[in-house]
């Protein structure tokens, strides 16, 4: 019996992993929304092709910060998060729009 509970975590296991590199390697949406109350900002993945997935997806998951930073207290804000990604980015790179209405759209 504990020979066959070992064996069906093992292939859930698998499974798992198997669902998981299927999605992880699916290229992402070309253009995506960023919302939030001072305008939705958007995104093309397409333009920002000479990153890699972990320059913004620091942990290699697809998910809200908030589903890891919820219990840190020192964890930023999404606003904190996405301007220092990509301010700081554009900055440093000289490239992209850095002001508040160049990136943020009425919505």
């Amino acid at each position: 019996m504990k020979t066959q509970i070992s064996i069906c975590i093992s292939i859930v296991f698998l499974m798992t992993l198997s669902v998981t590199s299927v999605f992880a390697n699916q290229p992402p949406a070309e253009m995506i929304q960023l919302t939030n109350k001072m305008g939705a900002v958007p995104f093309s993945h397409n333009i920002h092709s000479n990153l890699t997935c972990q320059t913004c997806h620091h942990t290699g998951k697809f998910e809200k910060c908030s589903s890891c930073h919820v219990t840190h207290s020192k964890a930023p804000s999404p606003k904190q998060a996405f301007h220092a990604l990509c301010k700081d980015c554009h900055r440093q790179e000289n490239s992209g729009p850095t002001g508040c209405k160049a990136c943020h759209k009425e919505n």
